[in-house]
């Protein structure tokens, strides 16, 4: 439609110095000068319409580039943010990796300590059996004398 029109208003303005020029040869009837007048109007009025469009189209445009440039300045900071999160995550797994080793080694180192408890326990106890065996034996010697 817009080609159409431009096109129209193109082909009136490269006709409007011939009429002009040969006016003495070629006359206009008044039905004819109106339909140009209206055509004339019309064309005003579209050229009108699609320079508020343009303009319209403009700003538009100026304000879709401002909200991509925000959204690459956003786009930016935020991949800036997974980095640093990465990074952190990988500190973080290193420290979970160091803090799970010195668990199990003193989870290793409880439970020789546990075994040992458990010898000396035993130990201790056949002590105390012997000594009681003793004691015992010496209290019947004793009763027996």
């Amino acid at each position: 439609m817009l080609k159409k029109s431009l096109s129209l208003l193109l082909c009136l303005l490269f006709l409007l110095p011939v009429l002009t020029c040969s006016a003495a040869s070629y006359t206009v009837t008044e039905d004819q000068l109106q339909t140009l007048e209206a055509n004339l109007t019309r064309l005003q009025q579209i050229n009108a319409t699609l320079q508020l469009d343009s303009t319209a189209s403009q700003r538009d445009l100026l304000t879709v580039q401002s909200e991509l440039t925000q959204s690459q300045q956003q786009l930016a900071m935020l991949k800036t943010q997974l980095l640093s999160l990465q990074n952190e995550a990988k500190l973080t797994q290193q420290d979970l990796q160091k803090a799970s080793a010195s668990l199990d080694q003193a989870n290793k180192s409880f439970d020789q300590y546990a075994r040992e408890q458990k010898s000396k326990q035993a130990g201790l106890k056949a002590q105390n059996v012997f000594w009681m065996a003793v004691a015992a034996g010496m209290g019947y010697l004793y009763i027996k004398k």
